[in-house]
């Protein structure tokens, strides 16, 4: 779409403006196309319309001007009489000025009775008041208030303007909660309240019609009582759970009120609510201290110094203290609606709603849908109340209780996460056990209805408000967070960001190696879920049948049950490494097609490891970090074949074991034997990545052992190594349209190099640096693998290697000059593209062993990696032996917090009682593991 200009803003208002005022077309319908095409421009510009200043350039006066008569075409507009414009047009017209306000007070509403809107005819205040709510500048607003609740107390008042005042009411309570008087606003309005919560009328007007012909000629009306859900009358009072066949206007207001006390009560009364949260946070942990003997018990009177003064008007905090009688009529209300929750709804026949233009609902699925958002907001309701008051937790927590017991099963999942909060909340007060309720909500509801969005958000709202308290208490991250996947997995682009801040609570001692095999096998996840988890099974059936696959055979089921379990700790494949299974899974890859979900779930996985790759490296304990290693070069060649996603997990796996050789360089000694095996496997097109890097990895870290012992593992490395070098110069010479096409092939490892300052690769294959074309491994089909293989680039990297390993350990040192004078032999009849840079890499390679001694003392010095030592040497070639050197790994850095590697092994602490007394009832924690990043690999070379 193109961009909207000063200029396009102005000519759509001129138009606009010319149409206003003349007001000649008898329809109304083209001048609002015209006024919704204005609103669009508006919006959508760069421009602000009422910023526009005298002094600007000659497009800006234009637009100030325009937009200035504009205005007063809608004032105009809004104030004319009924029969002026409808109700669609004063509507729009209301949001073009706020939008054309630019957030200020129009200037009308200043020069017309001083913005005093009770002097204004009130069937046109209607339309002015949704401005006042949406201004920046909340003047105008405050000033209204006691008009406000005028109208609302009034008996005179209509009822559009009552529901639009209460509106406007709720807008300055949330934005200045403490510009209202308690005496002159808050009460009038929490009486008014009570009067139409509990005394609405029970009476409703039933109008019946017979019809001749299509024709109606009879019609008659007669009062009756409103009814329950199931078609009983009402005995008790009024709620918007019942039935009424023409509302009043009382039975209307009452559940505009309804709607509205969740707000009204959280904003008005935050500090008695964050006060009363202290004082039993306060008293927790002081009794723990007592138990452990730490203070006496007098410590538990003292008093914060800190508490919110009740005259401080300029806090954004409600400084008010609720009512009794007022908070008995609200847990009258909400207990009632709890008890009309469990009636069976009842309806005279298949009656059809229409929603808009197209979409039908029947109104018993919105009679359900309705329920459970009622149902839903009377528990949040009656969950606030008690965390303003704990005393009233042994009233309310057997109706909440019920609720769970008879209907949460039936609904879907707001209600379920509703009462699961309120239970996480107040069970203590009742000492209630919610492990089994978590266990039935993620193992019997999220599991089975992952599919539904309602249930979906639910859950994870639940979980990021709740983050620290299920992972001090609760086992939910740890071992349900494969249901919690399977939402991510279904919901792609709408859930990444929800869940992408609890990934760090999933990551424990116990979790972190399954749940890296599950994130790398998302994609599969989503593709087998989008074609064998649909509620068609002959569609299934027939998907098998084509692929030739069984449904019945054991590794279709064990595969099944892998990927979609609901508990961590059952059966992985890839650590049982059953040959059947894993072709099960090769098959499921090479058949299933990369659907739009599968393509966002590829894409969301390294935004998602490298989170959890953050988590590991800076908090888990060495034996972890060692136990990953074998898992990344396990998977490095087991992953979803799809291009771009193959491209991003191998630089990432490549990236984290830089970093972790890095940081623990013993690792390779204690885990020569997976290392070695990897150099070997992985030895193609594909994994030639991986083992260049691994090379590197071997010659710049491994340092001589502290025990005789250990030289046995420096000889298999070595053996290696030299293998690697007997390969490159053992395969046959390219011909001369093969030598043009090998840097080609070459290119996939460049599309998948660390960045810079991540290692010495810079600096030791530096020739190879301009091969930087992305290939997919699947478009690279090649006769001769070793030439893909043993790239220049790969073979500077096995000489430079070699060199080490013979300077730092000199019994090699004779093997290693053999190899690379049969490596240089090889090579000088070699005039392929790069292979000039290997003839100087190994010219400069055999200078160095022939001074060996001076290379120890070089690689064994402290002082030579300083700064000030690499700017005196910068002006060295690259191509000089300086490229050898190796270090010492850098310092260790900190990382993320809020995860399962933070948890004291022998509860209870005090660490988890202060982290479960935090208030989480209003938004989701901010930890420093929501904004943990891509793990950061330590530089291999300074300066």
């Amino acid at each position: 779409m193109e961009r909207i200009g000063q200029s396009d803003v102005a000519t759509i208002l001129g138009r606009l403006h010319q149409e206003l005022k003349s007001q000649t077309r008898d329809s109304k319908a083209e001048q609002h196309q015209l006024m919704r095409k204005a609103f669009h421009y508006v919006t959508a510009s760069l421009h602000q319309p009422g910023g526009g200043s005298t002094g600007g350039n000659m497009q800006a006066r234009k637009l100030s001007e325009v937009t200035h008569r504009v205005l007063q075409e809608l004032f105009a507009l809004l104030v004319g009489d009924n029969g002026f414009a409808p109700p669609r047009i004063r509507i729009l017209s209301s949001a073009l000025v706020r939008e054309l306000s630019s957030g200020e007070v129009p200037y009308f509403f200043r020069d017309n009775f001083g913005g005093n809107f009770d002097h204004y005819d009130h069937n046109k205040v209607v339309y002015f008041l949704p401005v006042l709510s949406q201004l920046l500048n909340a003047d105008l607003l405050i000033k209204n208030i006691p008009n406000l609740v005028m109208w609302f107390t009034s008996e005179s008042t209509s009822l559009s303007l009552k529901t639009a005042a209460l509106a406007n009411l709720l807008a300055a309570v949330q934005r200045f909660p403490n510009v209202l008087d308690q005496d002159q606003h808050i009460r009038p309005m929490e009486a008014q309240f009570c009067k139409l919560l509990t005394g609405a009328s029970l009476e409703t007007r039933k109008t019946t019609s017979t019809t001749l012909f299509g024709v109606r000629i009879i019609s008659s009306s007669a009062s009756c009582n409103v009814t329950e859900v199931d078609g009983t009358p009402t005995r008790d009072f009024f709620t918007c759970m019942n039935n009424s066949y023409d509302y009043s206007e009382d039975q209307l207001l009452n559940v505009h009120i309804f709607s509205s006390l969740y707000c009204w009560l959280f904003y008005l009364y935050q500090a008695q609510l964050l006060e009363t949260r202290k004082r039993q946070s306060r008293d927790d942990i002081v009794s723990k201290l007592e138990h452990y003997g730490l203070v006496h018990g007098d410590a538990k009177g003292d008093e914060p110094h800190n508490q919110p003064q009740a005259g401080d008007k300029s806090s954004l905090i409600g400084h008010f203290t609720l009512d009794e009688e007022f908070r008995e009529v609200v847990i009258s209300i909400c207990l009632r609606i709890l008890s009309q929750v469990e009636l069976d709804i009842v309806r005279d026949g298949p009656q059809q709603m229409r929603l808009g233009a197209r979409y039908v609902i029947s109104e018993l699925d919105w009679m359900r849908e309705f329920i459970e958002g009622v149902s839903m907001e009377a528990v949040r309701i009656l969950d606030l109340l008690c965390l303003m008051d704990p005393s009233l937790v042994t009233r309310i927590f057997p109706a909440v209780k019920k609720v769970y017991e008879r209907t949460a099963n039936r609904q879907s999942g707001v209600v379920f996460a509703a009462v699961l909060q309120f239970f996480v909340n107040h069970g203590q007060h009742v000492i209630f056990d919610v492990d089994p309720v978590l266990h039935h909500f993620f193992e019997d509801y999220v599991s089975v209805r992952y599919r539904q969005q309602l249930l979906a958000m639910s859950t994870l709202l639940f979980l990021t408000t709740n983050t620290s308290k299920m992972l001090l208490h609760t086992p939910v991250f740890p071992k349900y967070y494969p249901a919690i996947i399977k939402l991510l997995v279904w919901h792609p682009r709408t859930l990444a960001e929800e869940v992408l801040p609890i990934v760090p609570a999933m990551v424990g001692p116990s979790s972190f190696a399954e749940l890296f095999h599950t994130l790398l096998d998302l994609p599969l996840t989503a593709a087998f879920m989008e074609q064998y988890e649909r509620p068609d099974e002959p569609h299934a059936d027939a998907q098998m049948m084509r692929l030739g696959l069984d449904r019945l055979s054991p590794p279709f089921k064990t595969v099944h049950q892998y990927i979609m379990r609901n508990q961590a700790g059952g059966v992985c494949i890839w650590e049982a490494r059953d040959e059947a299974q894993l072709n099960m899974i090769r098959v499921l890859w090479n058949s299933l097609p990369v659907t739009p979900r599968v393509s966002s779930v590829c894409k969301l996985v390294p935004r998602f490891l490298r989170v959890y790759f953050d988590v590991l490296l800076n908090n888990a304990p060495p034996e972890c970090i060692e136990r990953v290693v074998p898992l990344l070069l396990q998977r490095f060649a087991s992953l979803y074949p799809v291009d771009f996603f193959l491209n991003s997990v191998h630089t990432l796996i490549i990236d984290t074991l830089q970093a972790i050789f890095q940081q623990w360089p013993a690792f390779l000694m204690s885990l020569k034997r997976e290392v070695v095996h990897a150099i070997s496997t992985h030895l193609d097109v594909q994994g030639r990545l991986l083992v260049l890097h691994l090379c590197w990895i071997i010659g710049e870290l491994l340092r001589p052992p502290h025990e005789n012992g250990g030289r046995a593992g420096i000889a298999m490395f070595f053996e290696a190594l030299e293998t690697l070098a007997y390969q490159a110069i053992s395969v046959r010479a390219p011909e001369p349209e093969e030598a043009h096409a090998e840097p080609k092939m070459s290119k996939m490892s460049d599309s998948r190099e660390p960045e810079k300052g991540q290692g010495s690769l810079e600096d030791d294959h530096s020739g190879a640096a301009d091969e930087g074309d992305h290939v997919t491994p699947e478009a690279v089909k090649v006769e001769f693998a070793g030439e893909a293989v043993f790239s220049p680039r790969f073979v500077a990297v096995i000489t430079a290697s070699l060199t080490k390993l013979g300077t730092k350990f000199p019994e090699f040192a004779p093997r290693v000059v053999l190899c690379l004078l049969k490596m240089q032999q090889h090579y000088a009849s070699d005039f392929s593209d790069g292979v000039e840079f290997v003839r100087d890499r190994l010219a400069d390679s055999l200078q160095l062993l022939r001074h060996s001694a001076i290379s120890s003392s070089v690689y064994s010095s402290s002082t030579f990696l300083g700064l000030g030592t690499d700017r005196a040497l910068s002006s060295v070639s690259a191509l000089s032996s300086l490229g050898h050197l190796s270090h010492d790994p850098s310092t260790y850095t900190s990382g993320a917090a809020l995860h399962d590697f933070e948890l004291p092994h022998q509860p209870p602490s005090i660490a988890a009682a202060l982290a479960d007394d935090r208030w989480e009832g209003r938004a989701a924690p901010t930890a420093g593991a929501a904004q943990s990043t891509a793990p950061k690999s330590q530089d291999a070379r300074r300066g």
